[in-house]
């Protein structure tokens, strides 16, 4: 694994290019996307190419695309001998078989395109058709400062699932927080230190010793309360089943 080519140019593309520009002893062959563009961040700019009929020259090629665009980007071009590899957590190995070499290169962590961070201290799940590719791998996630784990496919979709609940669906429950303060005339900012301490005490204690609030205490009279304040049946059903989850949760706890 030589020279290495990311095709996909979106949140995941860009802080790899990041990630493979500064990193010592690597030969970054490029990011590619749709349409040609300079992508600049804070403190670090690159030049996103346009992919056309042709992929680039690279004995390596990290695919950061969508998930249903995998398997026929992948049967779309011929890669020869070159490594073919996806970042996808709940995408099997096989929906890019139609390569000769395959591997994945899943980092637990989420990104944005206007915060670029690098893979420092990220954990970077692997999975390969070969123990020399896994090495190869091994060796490259060194080098980025990711900290490697091997996980199979299965594996993989289980962290992926974790991952959404932990990461994707607190962030939006934030998100609902933040509108029903703004909403009253309060600062969404308000919520910053308990949003600090929640996370460092679930990170500390974990997160069931951390749990608080009425549905830990079983305080039906406040749940109803706040159920009451909800303005739509969506939001109220969301409300009551994660209570209700709480509440099961801790109704036969030790």
């Amino acid at each position: 694994m030589q020279r290495i080519a990311i095709i996909g140019s979106g949140n995941l593309g860009v802080n790899l290019a990041y990630s493979l520009e500064k990193a010592a002893g690597l030969d970054f062959a490029g990011i590619y996307g749709r349409k040609e563009r300079d992508f600049r961040g804070s403190d670090w700019q690159v030049r996103i190419q346009r992919l056309d009929t042709r992929l680039p020259q690279a004995d390596c090629y990290f695919l950061a695309l969508p998930d249903d665009s995998l398997a026929s980007f992948t049967a779309s071009f011929d890669f020869g001998d070159s490594l073919v590899v996806h970042h996808s957590g709940a995408k099997a190995l096989s929906e890019i078989e139609s390569a000769k070499h395959t591997a994945v290169f899943y980092p637990l962590q989420t990104f944005s395109a206007d915060r670029i961070i690098g893979l420092e201290d990220v954990p970077v799940f692997l999975e390969a058709t070969s123990a020399p590719t896994l090495r190869d791998l091994e060796n490259l996630a060194g080098a980025l400062g990711a900290k490697t784990h091997h996980a199979n496919s299965e594996q993989r979709l289980r962290l992926h699932l974790a991952a959404v609940l932990a990461n994707n669906f607190s962030n939006h429950l934030i998100y609902l927080a933040q509108n029903i303060l703004e909403g009253s005339g309060l600062a969404g900012d308000s919520l910053n230190p308990l949003l600090e301490e929640t996370f460092s005490k679930a990170l500390k204690i974990g997160a069931f010793d951390a749990q608080t609030g009425p549905a830990r205490r079983g305080d039906e009279n406040t749940i109803a309360r706040h159920l009451g304040l909800l303005d739509t049946p969506a939001l109220r059903t969301l409300y009551r089943h994660l209570s209700d989850s709480i509440i099961e949760t801790y109704s036969n706890k030790k």
